[in-house]
């Protein structure tokens, strides 16, 4: 699917797009309005298993840090995302804090994550679907 073809989709279906090249790929990052995204509270970061805020849901409560992802069953499972209104979220590509850092701000959501690039020199692996192994939440 072309650029614009992919782009187009996205706004015709009632999200913003936003066109990421990089190595001769295309990845397009589809942020839906924050109302999309079920379940999570003014004060929590909310990680979903599936893109679309499908799946299992992994709520962070307000000033938590998790150092290990595996301890939750949910290392390198993430695809989408939401923060409440009142917190950033961060995520780390590796265990303690470790690696890239993903910063998102309140109010946010993002609908699937592949569309994000992680700065990885690998082309396979190089955007945030599942690739958190930690997170934080903290009060803005």
């Amino acid at each position: 699917m072309g650029r614009m073809k992919a782009v187009g989709l996205a706004t015709s279906l009632g999200f913003a797009a936003t066109a990421v090249i990089g190595a001769g790929a295309l990845s397009v990052a589809v942020v839906a309005p924050a109302q999309a995204a079920p379940n999570c509270g003014a004060y929590s970061f909310c990680l979903y298993q599936d893109w679309n805020f499908g799946g299992s849901q992994l709520s962070v409560p307000y000033r938590t840090k998790w150092a290990d992802l595996r301890t939750y069953h949910f290392n390198d499972s993430t695809s989408s995302l939401a923060t409440g209104s009142l917190v950033w979220g961060y995520l780390y590509q590796d265990i303690n804090y470790k690696g890239a850092t993903l910063t998102v701000p309140p109010a946010s959501t993002i609908t699937w994550l592949r569309g994000i690039p992680n700065g990885s020199w690998n082309p396979l692996a190089n955007n945030w679907n599942d690739s958190a192994s930690s997170v934080k939440n903290s009060c803005i």
